[in-house]
């Protein structure tokens, strides 16, 4: 698969595509616990294959672990039966612990497991990218160091702080080039540690190691997607200069303010907040969380006499349904003036409701098999199997009705060609 190609296939949409990292759930629906998931690869796994079976997901990913690499580094890891694992502790406590600090092989802790993982769900997933994860190298340095600590150490001793980063960026380069060994199409780096240094300090204790991991690893088939929840907007520059394919981010974040001012070609990702939308909103709150259109050109404001000093504050526009249609209505509301001369203004009326299309959506079809048969005389042929529609989204109802297909001629034979005679369609 092209990732990139898949990726600006996501940005030229019209409409939002969802992908839950939500591993933790398709746990609950298996006969285990988060801890053999998490030290089982197979299990692991089938947690992900369960999840893609049931949900149209525009990709699928593998739990996202941020003790895996810590433990690998010797960090004693704490296993609750059914949450997630925590670092107990660190194992690192001066700068001469870090310089006596060996960079580990991929054979310790969980490594293994996870590896496993993510060619088991690389093999059975064919309908979707698959996403493996690993922690970013300042987030990976608070967790061996203490995150108070590395805050401290990164004023104090940054040449210290600079030695553990390379050694955590040593290890985490060839954790992630063996993901991409697997088959995997990218991996989502969470680095939310970095969202606590100001943007010039992000760039120098985490971009600029990122950098390197994606100047070496990411092409067409892999991308690095970075995750920085603890972004509000202040250090975006920071993640921009890493050259990540794709930037995901927290919902603290304004995403339509950042998507425009992004380079065009970078996937925004970002969160949907889970406790005020997904927990305490109603059914119809979540539909309209997810219906929001994408903004891609704010317009121009008439009578500025202040030039640059007078901007637009992006604000909202929702699609009227969430359903196929061209020319359909699309509302905006939350537009504001921004800028040092703001208050010389004012906005009287929100951007004219306009209309936009949204598009079908591709979908393909898996599971159909045709049915061996005696010879009779006929080129008929009859479907078996169980034909399933993959990239439905949750909550629509789509059904397949059969085409006819036949042999290529009405000889006996094996691996014999069969033509498809009439169209399968969708109901």
């Amino acid at each position: 698969m092209n990732i990139r190609e898949w990726c600006r296939d996501i940005i030229r949409r019209p409409d939002r595509v969802a992908i839950p990292i939500m591993t933790h759930p398709g746990i609950e629906e298996m006969p285990y616990t988060v801890r053999q998931a998490i030290t089982d690869g197979s299990i692991h796994a089938q947690a992900i294959k369960n999840l893609a079976s049931r949900y149209p997901t525009h990709a699928a990913s593998v739990i996202m672990d941020l003790t895996v690499e810590a433990e690998a580094f010797g960090a004693d890891i704490l296993f609750p039966e059914d949450e997630i694992a925590t670092v107990s502790g660190h194992c690192l406590s001066s700068p001469s612990d870090i310089r006596n600090l060996r960079v580990p092989s991929l054979s310790g802790g969980r490594i293994q497991e996870y590896l496993k993982a993510s060619v088991i769900a690389h093999r059975d997933i064919s309908d979707r990218p698959v996403f493996a994860g690993c922690i970013g190298p300042f987030s990976l340095a608070g967790r061996l160091y203490d995150m108070s600590d590395m805050m401290m150490l990164i004023c104090s001793d940054p040449q210290s702080a600079h030695e553990l980063l390379e050694k955590a960026t040593t290890f985490i380069l060839r954790y992630v080039a063996a993901l991409k060994a697997t088959g995997v199409e990218g991996v989502l780096m969470a680095e939310p540690a970095a969202g606590l240094l100001s943007d010039a300090d992000c760039t120098t204790f985490s971009s600029e190691y990122i950098r390197r991991i994606v100047e070496k690893l990411q092409d067409d088939n892999f991308i690095i997607i970075l995750h920085n929840c603890g972004n509000t907007g202040h250090c975006t520059p920071a993640m921009v200069k890493t050259g990540a394919a794709a930037l995901h981010l927290g919902n603290k974040c304004d995403l339509a303010e950042i998507a425009a001012s992004v380079p065009y070609d970078i996937l925004v990702m970002g969160n949907l907040d889970p406790v005020s939308v997904f927990k305490q909103m109603t059914p119809r709150g979540v539909y309209d969380a997810t219906t929001e259109a994408a903004i891609i050109d704010d317009g121009t404001l008439s009578d500025n006499y202040d030039g640059s000093n007078l901007t637009i504050k992006r604000g909202t526009a929702s699609y009227d349904n969430k359903n196929v249609g061209d020319n359909k209505p699309v509302t905006f509301a939350g537009f504001e003036l921004d800028g040092s001369a703001k208050d010389n203004y004012t906005l009287t009326e929100q951007p004219a409701d306009t209309r936009a299309n949204i598009t079908a959506k591709t979908i393909t079809m898996s599971g159909a098999a045709i049915a061996e048969k005696v010879y009779d005389g006929t080129k008929t042929a009859s479907l078996s199997g169980t034909r399933t529609l993959n990239g439905v989204e949750t909550g629509d109802t789509v059904s397949l009705s059969d085409g006819t297909v036949e042999f290529e001629d009405k000889n006996a034979g094996t691996g014999k060609r069969v033509n498809v005679t009439g169209d399968f369609t969708l109901t």
